[in-house]
């Protein structure tokens, strides 16, 4: 009875576990391998009751029957699973030593969080700011709710602003900063998605910034729209004709609604000429998908272009949003 109960329960983890793996593109199968950290933890709590239940079986019996030898293939099968699962994370991620740190305290400290469309917490927002006092702030999901109630505080310290504009209700994304800011939108031909493409200047340097915010793949439909936007921004990227696209200070930051394990990342995010500097940080998931913080992803990113070095990289909580946010220090 209970060798059954086990069958019941490896057997159909392997079959679906191999078939979230092996066929990526479909779109409820790279909703599923967003959670791969999971689906592995899983997998792995099956296998270690199947090798139990094996075992103690092996030790009853003092032989090896058909049925076991189906349990010894069976737990063979989930440990390979495993391990696939396994090698694919662990391909994306860098050691600590290879991150590079400037020498000097000069380059600028960017904030940014998606920050919620609903959120009304603007007063926690505020205090994250004063505390931590970045040079640049970029948000996602602003609303123009947000827009009347923090203008009027952050454009005192942070008098130079881009927006994008999405619909009446949603003012999309925005960058505050403290430097004088070069619009550079119009080099892009951009339709109804959006994201910033402008120019900071300080000390004497240039530094590109990109925010992105990509549509969340909840539904087939959106599923498409979002890697339509992430080959669109790929393509721009890697079109430009200024000196961004010869590896300059370039900063790409945002909410791109897809994790590092996803099919669609390595056929466009992957391909970028910048470093995705998450990839040092193992287990930095940003994105909450239920009020108790249980299941998480990794959908948040900072690309810098191979010249750029930073101080470090944290996280923090804005109160009513879904995302932790992060703050990239002196990065020059």
């Amino acid at each position: 009875m209970g060798g059954n109960i086990i069958i019941l329960l490896a057997l159909p983890t392997f079959l679906l576990a191999s078939f979230f793996y092996f066929f990526p593109k479909f779109w409820i199968n790279e909703l599923a391998l967003s959670f791969s950290p999971y689906i592995i933890l899983f997998i792995s709590i099956i296998f270690a009751i199947t090798v139990v239940f094996f075992r103690r079986t092996i030790k009853k019996k003092g032989g090896i029957s058909s049925k076991d030898l189906f349990f010894a293939i069976l737990i063979l099968l989930l440990g390979t699973l495993i391990f696939f699962y396994g090698n694919r994370i662990k391909q994306f991620y860098l050691p600590t030593q290879q991150k590079l740190t400037p020498s000097t305290n000069t380059g600028i400290t960017l904030m940014f969080s998606n920050i919620f469309y609903k959120n009304t917490n603007t007063e926690d927002i505020i205090k994250h700011i004063n505390k931590n006092t970045p040079d640049i702030i970029a948000f996602v999901e602003f609303s123009l709710h947000h827009k009347t109630k923090l203008y009027p505080t952050l454009v005192e310290h942070y008098p130079y602003t881009n927006i994008t504009q999405r619909s009446k209700t949603h003012a999309g994304n925005i960058v505050f900063s403290k430097y004088p800011l070069e619009d550079l939108n119009h080099q892009t031909q951009q339709g109804s998605w959006r994201y910033n493409y402008i120019a900071i200047h300080h000390n004497g340097k240039k530094y590109y910034l990109y925010v992105v915010h990509t549509t969340a793949p909840i539904s087939p439909e959106y599923f498409d729209n979002r890697n339509t936007q992430l080959i669109k921004f790929t393509q721009d990227i890697l079109s430009q004709n200024d000196e961004s696209s010869h590896n300059a200070r370039t900063i790409i930051v945002g909410d791109f609604n897809i994790t590092p394990w996803s099919a669609y990342y390595k056929k466009t995010l992957n391909t970028l000429p910048f470093n995705n500097i998450t990839r040092y940080y193992p287990g930095l998931f940003t994105r909450y998908f239920s009020p108790i913080p249980i299941f998480q992803a990794h959908i948040d990113h900072v690309f810098l272009s191979k010249n750029l070095r930073y101080a470090t990289l944290d996280t923090f909580q804005l109160q009513g949003s879904d995302h932790k946010g992060l703050l990239i220090k002196n990065i020059q």
